[in-house]
């Protein structure tokens, strides 16, 4: 009997003729989300051949749901704690440390004969970043990496491992966007009422943030948008482009954190004294709003407010309003942030990444999902879906089936596989 709920897409994934020998030998480490559709993919990577017990996976405080940790633990997977209270505004540092904990468990177990390689799941960075060195010139390793800030934040001249870009592959950037927006907007109570009804403000126009403007305008009639690369900005007589974070600051009264980097980094608040800022994180961490979060470290009113809660503060004279304390608005605890339905497909992406990983020991640099394993994952995902899903234009859809296009759009060299 299965512990977590068997997605549709991964079935067919599992099925689709993978060697069982590629993952026998294989040890798993991994920063991950923990919620019900996360155990759903390391579930099937078992059922293919992964042995539940070479699985170590951290997850994130703000995300974890605490039923699904201890099922995984009940697999046999190596769950790894982060229960030490952090300071606001320093969660990266307090999950790069854990990571490096979990490093060194990793470690005093992973040897050859028993395991012949390791894949890093990571979400982040954090897990990729913190390999230790020995440990890679023990054995081979590869890493998978699921979002854009974990490919951001180191150049390919420095990165310790080689790693498959999920976060770059057209079918993440493309499809998952849509997804996270409705998320994000269930999230957020009134966005049809009174808060439609305030100035609106997009920090970064990335995938996120362009799905949160398209969103936006779908209850209002105009928004603001600050990204400091010209390139990604939307071109629609509806979006009002602010060409300084200050600027959009003083025009909005509601800002939505999508660029994944600390807005208020040199930002003079009482440029808006006497305002009120609702602030809402839609990226990742605690980053979008970090510089304000810091300075709460000084009010010992906060010391056992959860670091998750709504706050409701004055700061600089500005009433500041930060929802779930500056961390993703879509995480609050719940076994999924995303429906299942939908987020099947990134699980599906990351498990054709691991796969991707298992037979790739280059040089140290990025790959592009294979453009073949997006195919396949987005086939199976449409193929579970009816309308095909109606939200995305069916043009899109169908140029999936083409792989120069998807290499086209993803990012990372081409993947050859290394024996």
């Amino acid at each position: 009997m299965s512990a977590f709920p068997k997605l549709p897409t991964l079935e067919r994934l599992k099925s689709s003729g993978i060697p069982k020998r590629l993952l026998a030998r294989t040890g798993l480490v991994a920063v991950q989300h923990l919620l019900e559709t996360t155990g759903s993919l390391f579930e099937a990577l078992i059922d293919a051949g992964l042995p539940a017990h070479q699985i170590h996976v951290l997850g994130k405080a703000y995300s974890t749901n605490d039923r699904v940790a201890r099922k995984l633990s009940e697999l046999g997977i190596r769950v790894h704690e982060t229960q030490q209270p952090f300071p606001w505004g320093g969660y990266d540092e307090h999950l790069r440390l854990a990571a490096t904990a979990m490093w060194q468990s990793v470690a005093d177990w992973a040897c050859p004969p028993d395991i012949d390689r390791l894949v890093v799941l990571d979400d982040g960075g954090h897990a990729t970043t913190t390999v230790p060195r020995e440990l890679a010139g023990r054995l081979p390793i590869a890493g998978v990496e699921q979002t854009m800030s974990g490919l951001h934040g180191t150049d390919d001249t420095s990165l310790p491992i080689p790693v498959v870009a999920v976060a770059s592959s057209a079918a993440k950037t493309i499809i998952e966007p849509l997804m996270i927006r409705e998320a994000v907007f269930r999230r957020v109570a009134g966005l049809a009422g009174p808060l439609a009804k305030r100035s609106m403000g997009v920090i970064g126009a990335g995938n996120i943030g362009q799905a949160i403007v398209r969103g936006i305008l779908e209850n209002a009639q105009q928004v603001s948008v600050y990204d400091p690369e010209a390139s990604r900005l939307p071109h629609d007589p509806r979006v009002r482009v602010c060409t300084t974070a200050g600027e959009l600051l003083s025009r909005c009264e509601v800002l939505w954190g999508c660029s994944g980097a600390d807005f208020f980094d040199g930002l003079e608040l009482h440029q808006v004294a006497g305002a009120t800022r609702t602030l809402i994180s839609c990226s990742s961490s605690d980053r979008e709003f970090r510089t304000l979060l810091h300075q709460l470290n000084d009010r010992a009113a906060l010391d056992g407010v959860s670091r998750f809660a709504d706050l409701d503060i004055a700061c600089d004279g500005v009433r500041l309003d930060i929802r779930r304390g500056g961390f993703p608005i879509n995480f609050d605890g719940s076994p999924e942030s995303v429906p299942s339905s939908d987020i099947q497909v990134t699980r599906g992406l990351l498990f054709a990444g691991v796969m991707q990983a298992c037979a790739y020991s280059a040089d140290k640099t990025t790959v592009m999902l294979a453009p073949e394993a997006q195919r396949t994952v987005v086939d199976a995902w449409f193929a579970t879906r009816s309308d095909r899903d109606g939200r995305l234009r069916p043009e899109l859809v169908d140029q999936f089936a083409d792989h120069e296009w998807i290499a086209q759009f993803s990012g990372g060299r081409r993947f050859a596989a290394v024996s």
